[in-house]
């Protein structure tokens, strides 16, 4: 009897062990399944979201956002703002979107080892848009995230080599550090990643993102370049911050606002900014020539995400409430209800 009794423990165990194991496999192998290539020329979100953290992206599907009245969970909604549902639970920004797919930078949600720290730890990770299959495609802190055809390029840091760029295929592959200096990878064109100097200048750089050269493609005083059919707009830091254009064909510069700016955000033919004024601060809003100027809002507000029908922000400093324009027509200003309305009945739930 003893001998049987023994006999069915070292079955379950070595069952509990298999069991182990093929988990283990599986999400190894989750990691590096092959994922369908994306088309040439993809993009998962805008620059100037990305600049402003990336909390919305939008796809022909719909619009998926960090929904911070619930903990900056992953939400999807219709780009009319309706059909709300919340689809991870994880705090996450720098949302990008492709095939699909979405590619996001998760902040740790906690401690944890084993099975369970694959849950909680931040990094760089890829998720179905149903959010079910999430993948870590680098456990790291980072900074700036953009999808670019079949590779996730994100400023990688760690406490020897402080934040660097780094790049990794959309399966898990070949991760790679691009160079030893800072890079803002968010503004991308036709095989370029356009950038400012951080270190011995504030220059215009540009990097071939199959070779991963680095040269200086104009020498001016400049800060977020966003690149957008043949002009490149940006901070004018040798004259307080004043937002401009630059037109590479013509080699000239436009003066888009005397204004000095703290920050900017260019969708198609309209440009958002926060005008910087002690007196009068104010959200702005004009088309990308300089006319059409108009104020949004009066006050001082951050995270400036655009989307086909809407513009989404909060004041400065604070993510609640989340406050919504419409982004061509008449200015309307009103809270994101519906994003407060869906996470108080998920938190319900």
């Amino acid at each position: 009897m003893k001998q049987k009794k023994m006999n069915k423990t070292v079955v379950k165990i070595i069952i509990a062990f298999i069991s182990i194991l093929i988990i283990l496999i599986l999400l190894l192998v989750r990691n590096f399944i092959s994922i369908p290539a994306n088309p040439p020329g993809t993009v998962g979100n805008t620059a100037g979201n990305l600049n402003n953290g990336g909390f919305f992206c939008e796809d022909s599907s719909g619009v998926y956002f960090s929904n911070t009245y619930d903990n900056g969970y992953l939400y999807f909604m219709n780009s009319d703002g309706s059909n709300l549902k919340r689809i991870f639970n994880s705090p996450t920004n720098y949302l990008n979107v492709a095939g699909d797919y979405l590619y996001f930078y998760k902040a740790g949600t906690g401690a944890g080892s084993g099975l369970g720290y694959y849950g909680k730890s931040n990094g760089i990770y890829r998720i179905q848009k149903n959010g079910k299959s999430i993948s870590s495609l680098d456990r790291v802190a980072s900074g700036t995230t953009v999808l670019i055809e079949n590779s996730v390029f994100y400023q990688h840091h760690d406490t020897e080599e402080g934040m660097t760029l780094y790049k990794v295929g959309i399966d898990g592959s070949d991760p790679q550090q691009l160079g030893d200096y800072i890079i803002n990878p968010a503004s991308y064109d036709s095989g370029y990643l356009y950038f400012n100097g951080t270190s011995e200048d504030h220059a215009l750089y540009s990097m071939n993102i199959e070779t991963g050269a680095v040269n200086m493609i104009w020498e001016y005083n400049l800060w977020n370049p966003i690149v957008e059919d043949g002009y490149v707009y940006f901070m004018d830091i040798a004259n307080d911050y004043r937002l401009c254009r630059y037109e590479f064909s013509s080699d000239e510069i436009q003066v888009l606002t005397e204004d000095r700016i703290d920050l900017f955000n260019v969708y198609e033919n309209i440009i958002y900014y926060q005008k910087n004024s002690a007196t009068d601060p104010a959200l702005m809003r004009m088309y990308t020539d300089g006319t059409g100027v108009e104020v949004v809002a009066n006050g001082n507000f951050s995270n400036v995400n655009i989307t086909s029908q809407y513009v989404y922000f909060n004041e400065f400093d604070t993510s609640i409430p989340i406050y919504q324009t419409s982004t061509y027509g008449a200015i309307n200003v009103t809270e994101f209800i519906a994003a407060k309305e869906a996470a108080l009945l998920n938190m319900e739930n």
